[in-house]
C-alpha cells in the first residue's frame, strides 16, 4: 500500500509541475537596432553610436531602452506615439561620466516592417546648454 500512495503522489507531483510549466511562457525577446545619432555644433557633428529596443504596443505607444556606449555613455528610455507612421516623441536622457541629463525631442518615420527607423530631434537640457539639432537611424539588427 505504501508503494502505491508513494506512486500516487509521485504522479500527483508530476502533474502539477506539468500544468504549472503549461501556463509558464518565455519572455517575449524585444527587437534590437543599431543606434546612431550625429550632433554637434556646425562643423563639429559627432556620431553617437549604440544599440536600442523600440517597442509600440496596439495604441501606439512606445516603450524600449537606449544605450549609446561610442564616444560616451548615454542612456535613455524610449516614450513617445507612433501615428500613421510617424513616432512623435520626448523622452530624457541621461550621460552619467557627465553627472547630466538632458532631452531629446522629435520626430521619425517608422515604416510598417521597422527595419530602419530615421528621423530628426532636438537635443537639449543639462547635457547640452546650447539646443543642437540631430539625426538618427535605429537599424533592426535582430527582430523580435
Amino acid at each position: 500500500m505504501r508503494g502505491a500512495v508513494r506512486s500516487g503522489m509521485v504522479i500527483a507531483v508530476m502533474l502539477a509541475a506539468a500544468v504549472a510549466g503549461a501556463g509558464a511562457q518565455a519572455p517575449k525577446a524585444e527587437p534590437v537596432y543599431d543606434v546612431s545619432f550625429t550632433t554637434g555644433p556646425a562643423g563639429e557633428e559627432a556620431v553617437y553610436t549604440g544599440t536600442s529596443t523600440f517597442n509600440v504596443d496596439a495604441k501606439g505607444v512606445v516603450t524600449g531602452t537606449m544605450a549609446i556606449v561610442s564616444p560616451t555613455t548615454v542612456r535613455a528610455s524610449l516614450a513617445g506615439q507612433v501615428a500613421k507612421g510617424v513616432w512623435t516623441f520626448e523622452y530624457m536622457y541621461e550621460i552619467p561620466d557627465q553627472g547630466c541629463t538632458g532631452v531629446l525631442k522629435g520626430t521619425a518615420k517608422v515604416p510598417a516592417d521597422r527595419k530602419l527607423i530615421s528621423g530628426t530631434a532636438m537635443v537639449g537640457g543639462d547635457c547640452a546648454p546650447e539646443p543642437m539639432n540631430a539625426t538618427f537611424s535605429f537599424i533592426l539588427k535582430r527582430p523580435a
